[in-house]
């Protein structure tokens, strides 16, 4: 559902709208003997956003409309505010108070019907437009020496590997190196989509965190990073069976506000390899 400002919208966004900049914080504070008090404590609380609508159309159609709002706000919503020049940001939150009981005064007013809805957003930040910039890789030939995440007893294989460096025959990391330009207030976890063919992919940071997944990319594998939740799934193997092929030393690294000079390499890649990053800017307030 978009609102807008116009006057012969269904939904119509009224003034008086809150909760659309920073999220409160709780301060708990501690009293000195000598007098003033220290800051023991805070942390940030969830928001609560209130939108005035205005409904309009006959009496019939404001009753349709409103059904229309029951249905959309059941489940978790996305609340976005977009500048006129069509750039947004959003929050996401679940629907608290404002349609429930009698809906009040207004139902049969020939200027429409008022409803204020409010959703509580437990998450603290607001996310950007998706960003979704992606990296062709090709030319980069086999590793002399490779890594292997697990070695399995008895490979034969596993006694040529180098547990210290890769030995590289290809300047792979020089033809790999890309630069992501971070906005907002605060890290981003970033999705990356991985499209082989090819092997052995890397990607590092100039921090010298690596993010490594040493197998063959047959098909399209999804690496999921986050504070609270890593994953690595393809569609056969969705279960987590891929953690095989992702050392121990591996960091599912956030990128940085600014700029985050990344290389990306994958053996044997051909030039409809392709690695994407997806991820949404973090800001502090949603304007």
């Amino acid at each position: 559902m978009e609102l807008s400002n116009g006057s012969h919208a269904d939904f119509t966004l009224m003034q008086g709208a809150s909760g659309l900049g920073m999220r409160p914080r709780e301060i708990t504070t501690v009293a000195l003997p000598s007098g003033g008090s220290l800051v023991q404590h805070r942390k940030g609380l969830e928001a609560d956003v209130q939108i005035p609508v205005l409904l309009g159309g006959s009496e019939r159609q404001r009753w349709d409309l409103r059904r229309k709002l029951e249905r959309l706000v059941r489940d978790e919503v996305e609340i976005r505010v977009t500048r006129p020049n069509g750039v947004y940001r959003s929050r996401f939150g679940f629907y608290k108070a404002g349609l429930e009981g009698e809906y009040g005064a207004g139902e049969d007013s020939p200027n429409g019907q008022k409803l204020v809805l409010e959703f509580t957003c437990p998450e603290g930040m607001w996310k950007g437009e998706q960003q979704d910039p992606e990296f062709r890789l090709s030319g980069i030939r086999k590793r002399f020496l490779s890594e292997r995440a697990v070695p399995k007893e008895g490979d034969e294989s596993s006694k040529y590997q180098s547990p210290f460096f890769p030995v590289l025959l290809a300047s792979s990391t020089v033809q790999g190196e890309i630069d992501v330009n971070i906005g907002g207030d605060a890290p981003v976890y970033p999705t990356w989509i991985i499209d082989g063919p090819g092997s052995d992919l890397i990607i590092e940071n100039d921090k010298g965190d690596s993010l490594k997944v040493l197998t063959e990319f047959e098909e399209q594998v999804t690496i999921t990073t986050g504070s609270q939740r890593e994953d690595i799934t393809s569609p056969s193997m969705p279960d987590g069976e891929l953690w095989e092929y992702v050392p121990t030393t591996s960091k599912f690294f956030a990128l940085e506000p600014g700029m985050n000079k990344l290389k990306v390499s994958m053996v044997g890649a051909k030039p409809n390899s392709r690695v994407q990053c997806l991820y949404r800017e973090n800001f502090w307030a949603g304007w």
